[in-house]
């Protein structure tokens, strides 16, 4: 950590700023439950949750259901926060945390200044979503290094329905 601290100053000191970052990990931080709303168990749509949060029910807010997105499952992050969020979003270069461990999330939401976001599984030697199964695809412009613009693309917006008979197919 020390040593990753020095880089990041050494290039602000040489850019005037830091370097713009975009964070891709598999677990989810404890804060993603921060973005979603508890309810009662038995409104609609609401998930149960686990660990920490057993015997919660979850939905998503209403603003992060308009842009598309969608959760069927609790985000599964450790019970205990050890303070990855507050370490990564310290300096305002961490623009956003994408994971995927929870494969039938799709969603994002602005915390604190970072967007926290959901990918939902691809492959389909996995569980998810079905014909929803799609990658998250980040438009980058150099003039402008702060804005990325997420967005999704599905299965079923690509190719249809989801085959019958199983695929194996490698991306690179």
């Amino acid at each position: 950590r020390q040593r990753q601290m020095c880089i990041r100053d050494r290039l602000k000191a040489e850019n005037g700023d830091y370097l713009p970052s975009l964070v891709f990990q598999h677990i989810p931080v404890p804060e993603f439950f921060d973005v979603i709303k508890k309810v009662p168990k038995g409104t609609k749509g609401a998930v149960p949750a686990y660990g920490a949060h057993e015997n919660e029910f979850f939905v998503l807010n209403d603003e992060t259901i308009a842009e598309g997105g969608f959760m069927l499952e609790s985000p599964a992050s450790p019970d205990v926060n050890t303070g990855e969020f507050e370490a990564m979003s310290e300096k305002g270069d961490v623009l956003g945390i994408y994971v995927g461990h929870d494969h039938n999330n799709s969603f994002v939401v602005k915390y604190k200044g970072v967007d926290l976001g959901y990918t939902q599984g691809a492959g389909f030697n996995v569980y998810g979503p079905g014909e929803n199964r799609g990658v998250r695809i980040f438009e980058l412009d150099e003039t402008a290094p702060r804005e990325s613009k997420p967005h999704t693309a599905t299965f079923k917006e690509l190719c249809g329905t989801v085959p019958q008979s199983s695929l194996n197919v490698a991306v690179w």
